[in-house]
């Protein structure tokens, strides 16, 4: 059942409006504010990303659904439904750096879509094997690239074909990342105790350009370029409780032990420039402002933090998610942050405080 307590007469050329509008929750640091909860999805929230333009977000789920919400009247968010032959969970999304395309990533297919027809462009089949794809675009658009199982596939958009697919000897190979530039891909390793690695490679030559052994202590959830291209963000768990010195196995998710930091990386030497813990609990959701002054974090503590990125100094926690944090992105002009959560829900927060506006 779809609510709303402000704006009801807000339905529009979308359709039925999922959304929201709360007062605010309890927030500590500066207060921002709460700008809206989109509800619609019927099974927790994965993946989320704004378009170029800042106005649409699009959300993915565990219900095999994928969402494009309307952000052009930010006061009236208005939901689309894409629909999905064989739906599946939604394990990664991106838009195409002109907004025309969203590429979709399940357990055994990627599929393109047309954003502003809702249809199929292509879909490349990997059947019932294997862990579910990672994908990205090349900043220039010419380029889309996924991991799946321990390789990495460089497709070209023009010709609809794959140019270059390389093994990576990655076990457990999940998240990539494509450079500002993009001549540069980082690829994370989620294995478990100690032999988790970041690897960065070549665009389009697949040649390996150097490895970060274990940067996290059980695994690296999240990778992803700062603005600049000078610096690689990763996140991961860091026990440090553990009493096993010897290749501990991981402690439960919800023991003291699950704790996880943020790490800065330099990219042309690949040594540690700093880190910090974020949370207590485990956390996967991590994001960097367009502009890289900030970094938004979120995990198992239902929490959403942000931070100064120059320092590792917390901003801000807010707190209005009831189950954990899985995503989190920031719309391309800094001004809100979207964080999805195991709770079905996106909250919208106002991130005009930090900004001074």
């Amino acid at each position: 059942m779809n609510r709303i307590s402000r704006f009801p007469k807000s339905l529009g050329l979308f359709g039925v409006l999922c959304v929201i509008f709360l007062t605010g929750p309890k927030l500590t640091g500066q207060q921002i504010k709460l700008h809206a909860t989109l509800v619609g999805h019927t099974a927790a929230v994965g993946p989320i990303a704004f378009s170029p333009s800042g106005k649409i977000l699009a959300s993915g789920s565990l219900d095999g659904t994928v969402k494009l919400w309307d952000l052009s009247e930010p006061a009236h968010p208005k939901a689309l439904t894409i629909e999905i032959e064989n739906p599946a969970p939604i394990s990664s999304l991106s838009f195409s750096p002109d907004g025309k395309k969203l590429v979709l990533g399940t357990k055994d297919r990627i599929t393109v879509m047309d954003v502003q027809t809702r249809k199929k462009d292509n879909q490349i089949e990997f059947g019932k094997s294997g862990a579910s794809p990672y994908v990205a675009f090349s900043p220039d658009g010419k380029l889309l690239a996924w991991s799946h199982n321990n390789k990495i596939t460089f497709w070209d958009i023009a010709t609809a074909t794959a140019i270059k697919e390389f093994d990576t000897a990655q076990k457990m190979l999940g998240w990539i990342a494509f450079s500002p530039d993009g001549k540069k891909l980082a690829s994370a390793n989620r294995s478990q105790i100690n032999i988790g690695n970041i690897k960065l490679w070549d665009v389009p030559s697949g040649d390996l350009l150097g490895t970060i052994p274990n940067p996290h202590k059980f695994g690296v959830s999240r990778v992803l370029f700062a603005p600049n291209g000078k610096t690689l963000v990763s996140t991961g768990l860091d026990a440090t409780g553990s009493k096993k010195a010897n290749n501990p196995p991981p402690p439960p998710p919800n023991s003291e032990w699950h704790g996880g930091d943020i790490k800065l990386w330099d990219v042309a030497t690949l040594k540690e420039i700093r880190s910090w813990r974020a949370h207590n609990q485990t956390f996967s959701a991590i994001a960097i402002s367009g502009d890289g002054k900030y970094l938004a974090s979120g995990g198992m503590e239902n929490l959403v933090k942000l931070w100064d990125y120059s320092s590792g100094q917390g901003i801000a926690t807010l707190e209005g998610h009831t189950e954990r944090v899985s995503s989190a992105a920031f719309s391309p002009d800094g001004m809100l942050l979207a964080t999805g959560s195991a709770d079905k829900t996106i909250k919208l927060w106002d991130l005009r405080p930090i900004k001074g506006k």
